[in-house]
């Protein structure tokens, strides 16, 4: 990767057995339109012990040394394994504070997984929380992308870990989406539980959302169909026994809809949406 203040490449290599190696560096030149790497150096590397937990590096772009990324955990090694019933990893990384990441994540056939990831920034720690939440057994790729917030546009991958799932909990942990908004107010979702989509039962005729919340936050709700609201669909109320918010969502017809929590200050005018479920 590239050390921007020192304007120089760093280029680790981590062998995994011992034996001779072969090192080549491969370059091109900046200006030019070509796609194509030419060997410029190489030199030989004689490993004769390896430690005991030998490190390895995730797949890095030249976003993640541009936008000065730092990975927190795992620590070296481009390899998740998630096992033993658990069912979803969590990668954290330190950026300047101008910089704000995304995620994704896709199995090994390229296909993204819906719902599978979660990205916020942690105020307290300073640092990102980026989770991923594999949908079944096998392998799969967590790609973390990154920009600048004073640069327009899309964001850009900066850095890829290989997740390794075996025995997965079923149903999967999936994720709503969340604003960073969410994270900001302190709120903790507490049904449905893991879930980016909110129960229905048999024969109901509202579902809930139940989120705790500091003292100082109210909530509203909203639901649409199509993306129109539905007029008188919602009811946020403070549940004063169980601490609890419990927005309620009544659909007038069948069919896939979103619901929206809202969030503020109790001293301050206006909302921000803070957390969006699926319900079908």
């Amino acid at each position: 990767m590239f050390d921007d203040q020192n304007q120089l490449y760093n280029c680790c290599f981590a062998p995994s057995h011992v034996g001779n190696y072969k090192i080549t560096i491969f370059a091109k030149g900046a200006a030019t339109d070509s796609n194509t790497y030419h060997e410029v150096l190489e030199l030989s590397l004689d490993v004769k012990k390896i430690l005991v937990n030998p490190i390895s590096f995730p797949k890095t772009w030249d976003y993640f040394s541009d936008c000065g990324l730092e990975i927190i955990s795992p620590p070296s090694t481009h390899l998740i394994k998630i096992s033993n019933g658990d069912s979803n990893t969590q990668i954290l990384i330190r950026t300047p504070e101008d910089v704000e990441l995304m995620g994704h994540l896709e199995n090994e056939a390229k296909q993204a997984i819906t719902d599978g990831h979660r990205v916020y920034y942690d105020q307290r720690k300073k640092i990102w929380r980026c989770d991923f939440a594999p949908d079944r057994d096998g392998l799969f790729e967590a790609i973390v992308m990154a920009k600048k917030k004073s640069q327009s546009g899309s964001y850009n991958a900066a850095v890829a870990f290989k997740i390794e799932a075996t025995q997965i909990p079923l149903p999967p942990i999936s994720y709503p989406y969340t604003w960073q908004s969410f994270y900001d107010f302190g709120l903790k979702i507490k049904a449905p539980a893991h879930r980016s989509d909110a129960t229905w039962a048999e024969n109901a005729s509202y579902t809930e959302v139940l989120i705790k919340a500091p003292d100082d936050v109210r909530l509203s709700g909203s639901i649409q169909y199509n993306h129109v609201t539905v007029e008188n669909g919602s009811l946020a109320q403070f549940d004063n026994e169980k601490k609890l918010w419990q927005i309620l969502f009544a659909p007038e017809r069948t069919g896939k809809h979103e619901i929206i929590v809202f969030a503020s200050k109790t001293n301050e005018e206006g909302s921000s949406s803070v957390v969006r479920f699926n319900l079908d």
